[in-house]
């Protein structure tokens, strides 16, 4: 296990072996609860700082389209994301698990405080209980810095995954997504034309 722990210092998951590790260790703790698991996945697919992600409602949602439409919190731009086949699914499922709910990870409980997501804090508490058990770095900023590092590697286009972030700057996404300096020179170093 301590090669996994030095693997993810950064929190970033680096294998797809990996991945699959954490999301059935978020069915296995709660099994009764699959918006926890959910939130695991669709925030794979599509990257989104957790605060956006726990904010969108089913009308945020162009199903013809497969659009997500989103306005980030952050720099107060207007997102249109296009969803994968795997971020529909969840959706879909999500829907037909709570087909009464506005938001697609919708709290329970309490109505007297109104309808509104699951809170930061539930989900951090949630992370956390699944990194102790794995024995990993894993945080709600996981799953974005996760996609970064996974997008880099298929498209090896840093401008790219910079854009997707939206960071200022190639070295804040190198940081963020775990690509340390010595990574960059071994690939450097091992290249003979």
């Amino acid at each position: 296990m301590k090669e996994s722990r030095q693997s993810n210092e950064d929190g970033v998951i680096k294998t797809k072996h990996e991945i699959e590790k954490i999301r059935a260790e978020f069915e296995r703790l709660y099994e009764k609860n699959y918006k926890i698991e959910a939130i695991w996945i669709l925030g794979l697919q599509i990257g989104l700082r957790i605060s956006q992600l726990l904010s969108i409602q089913y009308e945020d949602v162009d199903f013809d389209s497969q659009l997500l439409i989103s306005i980030d919190v952050k720099t107060c731009r207007l997102n249109n994301l296009i969803l994968n086949g795997k971020a529909i699914e969840v959706i879909n499922r999500l829907r037909e698990l709570n087909p009464n709910d506005e938001y697609l990870f919708q709290a329970t409980g309490n109505r007297v405080a109104g309808i509104k997501p699951v809170s930061r804090q539930y989900v951090t508490k949630c992370f956390s209980q699944v990194a102790s058990n794995l024995k990993i770095n894993l945080s709600t900023h996981s799953m974005r810095k996760t996609r970064g590092y996974m997008l880099h590697k298929q498209t090896n286009n840093l401008a790219y995954v910079r854009k997707s972030l939206g960071h200022t700057s190639i070295a804040q996404t190198l940081r963020y997504i775990g690509i340390a300096q010595e990574d960059t020179d071994n690939g450097f170093d091992n290249l003979e034309l």
